[in-house]
């Protein structure tokens, strides 16, 4: 019976890294997303700023 129980609880430690390990990859792809998201969303910001001052000097 303790082998029994020592091989159930390997089993649970190894699920719970493969689920930590697939939440941190999540957590990785979600981050670089939004970070991808907001980067785009300043250089437009920036762009717009750009032309505005170009039509303030013409």
């Amino acid at each position: 019976i303790k082998h029994m129980m020592a091989f159930i609880e390997q089993e649970a430690n190894e699920k719970a890294e493969e689920i930590d390990a697939k939440a941190e990859e999540e957590f990785n792809i979600e981050k670089g997303r939004l970070v991808q998201q907001q980067r785009l969303k300043i250089m437009e910001y920036y762009e717009k700023k750009e032309k505005q001052v170009e039509l303030q000097k013409k």
